[in-house]
């Protein structure tokens, strides 16, 4: 019998937004996701597909002792550069990653009849949004995740013709916000705003502490930093949009 894959939280969260039935795991790293996804029935083929010989020969391990040679095809790939129209794939998962590489990633995507994408970027949260926003796909679920101390952002986005009316209006209402307001949305996620997730609300009251106590220490040294007083508006624009005291 196959020993079931266990994920940690962050991939789990990933994992449990993937509704296509053909998936594209690039950055597979050791493959554990691709693994999962047909193991829980969540898909039934998957190409792992990742740019370093070394991540890849060990996912191809992994897939083997589990014996889902037959339903996890795995391939060397720069991004989608492996991938054809052919493969027929449904969703994309990109995790692990900076959000600028996703976009350099997902910009090769004109070319393939993707219909879904989920996204765990680990910077850059706010310029992958905004890109989204300027393509084809709208973001129409999120949600973060604490880990070992560190926050995630989960987004699925899907192409605009297949999103539901009321996904496309909201998102719409949004880039209608006056300019620093849809700033704050792109940085921390419509869809976290609206819920005020509890994990963002973390995210934010931690971060407001941090660039309070940068600015005390910038004040003290009699320097200045547009930047940090920058991030430390537009943090406190994100909690009076949150209610937070």
């Amino acid at each position: 019998m196959m020993e079931a894959v266990s994920l940690s939280n962050r991939l789990q969260t990933v994992a449990d937004m993937v509704t296509g039935r053909r998936v594209a795991d690039i950055g597979c790293d050791h493959g554990f996701v691709s693994i999962y996804l047909v193991q829980a029935g969540k898909a039934d083929h998957v190409l792992a597909a990742d740019v370093r010989p070394g991540p890849l020969s060990r996912a191809q391990q992994h897939i083997k002792e589990v014996q889902l040679t037959p339903y996890i095809e795995t391939r060397l790939s720069d991004g989608l550069a492996g991938v054809t129209p052919e493969d027929r794939i449904d969703t994309v998962i990109l995790a692990g990653m900076g959000g600028r590489l996703m976009r350099r990633i997902l910009g090769e995507l004109d070319r393939l009849p993707v219909q879904e994408l989920v996204l765990q970027p680990q910077s850059e949260w706010e310029e992958l949004r905004a890109f989204l926003y300027e393509q084809t796909y709208l973001i129409v679920e999120e949600n973060m995740v604490l880990e070992e101390g560190k926050y995630y952002p989960v987004l699925r986005a899907v192409r605009k013709e297949t999103a539901a009316k009321e996904q496309i209006a909201f998102i719409e209402a949004c880039e209608k916000l006056p300019a620093e307001k849809r700033q704050v949305m792109h940085a921390f996620g419509p869809y976290l705003m609206q819920e005020k997730n509890e994990q963002l609300v973390s995210y934010i009251q931690k971060e407001q502490q941090k660039f309070a106590k940068i600015l005390e220490t910038i004040e003290q040294h009699q320097s200045s930093s547009d930047e940090a007083v920058s991030r430390k508006k537009m943090l406190d624009l994100a909690a009076a949009m949150l209610d937070l005291a």
